[in-house]
């Protein structure tokens, strides 16, 4: 199977004698074998001995220690190949594998090693000796591992005090915190540091607990917190559960048969769980709560005053009208707000590659502390790194004056800032009932949610459904469906001066 990222090709072989020593094992859990030999890896990575590893966190090995020694050699020299730090590359080959249903579900979409050491990069003046440092989704804990290599370097003396008073983590998943162990371990011989580490990480729904979860050991907050937050709604719809359930289904095409009970009880829990979080985090406001969102705002709780704060979000933070309130909270209590613009083409994701994502650093207010422009910049990846393009600064007064739901405009230079501000100082507001223009954006229908209510046949006093392929520039009724469901829809293309609404799908108006 080809790999889908960069990461991930450059691990093709690492990955392959992996899944051979997992393989070599089946009367043991592949996530169990796989973790053993990564431990084997990070102990020669590392210098400590495995036995007292082992020992400490009560692994019972699953094989030959020199069996396994000689795997780990093998990985190590597969990954010094790969041009990923080893340490890096250990954190994302322990990351758990989740199938597509499951990654779409839980949002959790890991964090590419160039990330990692970019956002690394974006603190580095922050990691001095003492101060606290917290991803509270942390995965396999690239973050924690790429900021705690910035922050120590070759100082092996300064990685174990460091791992032992700064790092702290929490995921949902016990597994996840395993391989964080794995990827830190890496960095010391001392596993006494690492076992005082891990003490005080915690298996934890970070956005139920809240910030006073960790009252007990951050009582004024942390000095650094970094994440890569999940960026999935609260929500699971009918072709989600389907896929799910082991079913091969695709957008568009018939649902067939399905456990209804069972994706009720859980779209119910669903539900719940967006009612609950939704109680604890105001700037979800109203309609389906998104993760990142939520969690944006914890992120903010968790720091203390002067804080740093570098997130890794959705391009939706700067411009959709459903995030007004987080940019609300993030401009009020930020002294400085850098905002890096990227785009997924270099493959950081395991998704479309057209996909924009951000680099959000702030820092917490202190008091009554000078509130900066916002920097805003614009970044790409290299095979090993990440490159920055483009900067402007972006006055906060202005920026309201000209977008009231404080929207970041994707401005490159001075100049485009300039000229866009010019633009919409001479422009009509299109957002004033009462202008010229006043155009109403809406979705009438959904594909998913009204897909009940969807007619096959077309009866008396229907409406087509007008989908977007229907429509091109400057014509209407540009295709005609000729049949098939779903993707594999079959469409022609109508001639100019020939088109005519014959769509898919017909709905009662009722």
């Amino acid at each position: 199977m080809k790999a889908k990222t960069r990461e991930a090709q450059l691990l093709k072989s690492a990955s392959f004698l992996l899944e051979k020593f997992v393989g070599s094992r089946p009367s043991v859990r592949p996530q169990e074998a796989r973790f053993q030999l990564l431990e084997a890896v990070a102990s020669r990575l590392g210098g400590f001995d495995l036995d007292t590893y082992q020992r400490v966190f009560h692994v019972r090995p699953i094989a030959n220690a020199e069996l396994t020694q000689e795997a780990a050699r093998a990985v190590i020299t597969s990954i010094d190949g790969s041009g990923i730090p080893p340490a890096l590359a250990v954190s994302a080959l322990a990351r758990e594998a989740l199938d597509e249903a499951s990654k779409k579900r839980s949002g959790a979409y890991h964090t590419d090693f160039r990330l990692a050491q970019h956002l690394a990069a974006n603190v580095s003046e922050r990691l001095q000796q003492g101060a606290r440092v917290i991803d509270p989704a942390c995965g396999a804990g690239i973050l924690l591992t790429a900021v705690s290599m910035a922050a120590c370097g070759a100082d092996r003396q300064f990685a174990s005090e460091w791992l032992a008073e700064s790092v702290y983590a929490a995921d949902l998943s016990e597994n996840a915190l395993r391989g964080t162990l794995i990827s830190l371990a890496c960095l010391t011989d001392d596993v006494g540091a690492l076992a005082k580490m891990r003490a005080k990480w915690r298996v934890q729904d970070s956005l139920l607990v809240g910030p006073h979860a960790w009252q007990d050991i951050a009582k004024k907050g942390f000095d650094v917190v970094v994440a890569n937050p999940p960026w999935e709604k609260v929500k699971i719809s009918r072709h989600e559960f389907i896929r799910s359930e082991g079913g091969a289904r695709h957008y568009g095409a018939d649902y067939g048969v399905f456990d209804t009970r069972k994706y009720e009880a859980k779209r119910a829990q669903a539900d719940s769980y967006g009612a609950r979080l939704a109680a604890l985090y105001p700037t979800l406001g109203s309609g389906e709560p998104d993760l990142y969102v939520a969690f944006s705002e914890l992120l903010l709780q968790l720091a203390k005053p002067g804080a740093a704060v570098s997130l890794l979000l959705p391009a939706g933070l700067i411009r959709s009208q459903g995030t007004q309130s987080l940019r609300e909270v993030l401009l009020t209590e930020s002294s400085e707000v850098s905002v890096q613009v990227l785009e997924n083409r270099s493959r950081f994701f395991e998704i479309d590659t057209r996909f924009k994502f951000l680099l959000v650093k702030a820092t917490k207010r202190l008091g009554s502390s000078r509130q900066e422009p916002i920097s805003l910049s614009f970044a790409h990846g290299t095979p090993n790194s990440v490159a920055v393009s483009g900067h402007v600064r972006i006055g906060r007064t202005a920026l309201a004056k000209l977008r009231p739901d404080l929207s970041i405009p994707e401005v490159r230079s001075e100049s485009e800032w300039k000229l866009f501000s010019r633009m919409m100082a001479s422009g009509h507001d299109w957002s004033n009932p009462a202008s010229l223009w006043y155009p109403h954006f809406s979705r009438e229908v959904d594909m998913t949610r009204e897909r009940p209510l969807f007619l096959k046949v077309e009866r008396a006093g229907a409406l087509p459904i007008i989908e977007g392929r229907m429509v091109h520039q400057h014509r209407f009724g540009a295709k005609t469906y000729v049949g098939g469901p779903g993707r594999s829809a079959n469409w022609v293309i109508n001639p100019p001066g020939a088109s005519r609404v014959a769509p898919q799908f017909y709905i009662d108006p009722k």
